[in-house]
C-alpha cells in the first residue's frame, strides 16, 4: 500500500535525521599534514613536514546536549507510532472492503439465479400462452420480471467488481498499465486480463511454496 509505504520511509528518515542531529553535538576534529622546503644551504634539513589536530566544540552543545536527544527518541516514537497507526487503518478499510466484495458476491449469485429462474418461467409461459388477454398480460408481466432481473444481475456484478477494484486499490494493485491512455477498449480489456494472469500465477507460485516450506506433521 503506498500510505504504509510511504510512512515506513518517513520511520526510516525519521531514524537518520535523528542520528545526524546527534552527531552534530560531538566535537569538530581537524587534521592537517603539510610538508615544508627551505632552500637555506645552512639548516642541516631543509626538508621537514608539519603536523597538528585540533579538536574543537560549542559549550552551547553541551548544554543542549539532553535536549536534542531527547527531541531525537521522541521524533522516532511519533514516527513509529504514525507508522503503526497507518499500518491498522489500512488494515481496517482492507477488512471492510473484503466484507464488502464477499457481500457483493453473495447478492450476485442471488440476482443471477434469480434471473435464470425468471428466465425460465417466461420461457414457459410464453410456450403455452394463447390469444386471450389474460395469457398476453400474464405473458408481459413475466417478461418485464425477467428483464428486470436480468438487470439486477448485471448490476450486482457492477458492484461486485467495483467492491473487488476497492479491494486492489487498497492493496496499492493496479491492473491497469501505465499506457492506459493510448488503448482501445479490447486492448483494454486484455492487458488487464494478462495482468490477472500475472497475479493468480505469482498468487499460486507463493503457495506452492509456502507449502514446500512448511514442516511435515
Amino acid at each position: 500500500n503506498p500510505d504504509v509505504r510511504q510512512v515506513s520511509y518517513e520511520h526510516r528518515i525519521s531514524i537518520d535525521e535523528s542520528r545526524k542531529a546527534l552527531l552534530k553535538l560531538l566535537p569538530g576534529i581537524s587534521l592537517s599534514y603539510m610538508p615544508n622546503y627551505d632552500s637555506n644551504s645552512y639548516l642541516v634539513h631543509n626538508y621537514w613536514t608539519y603536523g597538528a589536530a585540533r579538536v574543537s566544540g560549542y559549550l552551547n552543545n553541551v548544554i543542549q546536549a539532553p535536549y536534542q536527544i531527547q527531541r531525537a527518541k521522541d521524533s522516532e516514537v511519533v514516527a513509529d507510532a504514525r507508522r503503526q497507526a497507518i499500518s491498522v487503518a489500512v488494515l481496517a478499510k482492507l477488512h471492510i472492503a473484503y466484507d464488502q466484495y464477499l457481500s457483493a458476491v453473495r447478492e450476485y449469485h442471488w440476482s443471477d439465479q434469480l434471473a435464470d429462474v425468471d428466465d425460465r418461467l417466461y420461457s414457459q409461459i410464453s410456450n403455452r400462452a394463447s390469444n386471450d388477454a389474460q395469457s398476453d398480460l400474464e405473458r408481459i408481466s413475466a417478461q418485464a420480471s425477467a428483464v428486470n432481473s436480468e438487470l439486477r444481475r448485471y448490476q450486482t456484478y457492477a458492484d461486485a467488481q467495483a467492491a473487488l477494484g476497492r479491494i486492489y486499490a487498497t492493496l496499492g494493485l493496479d491492473p491497469v498499465a501505465d499506457s492506459a491512455a493510448t488503448l482501445d477498449v479490447k486492448d483494454l480489456g486484455r492487458e488487464i486480463q494478462k495482468t490477472m494472469r500475472d497475479w493468480r500465477n505469482v498468487r499460486a507460485k507463493t503457495l506452492l511454496s509456502s507449502e514446500a516450506a512448511a514442516p511435515a506433521n
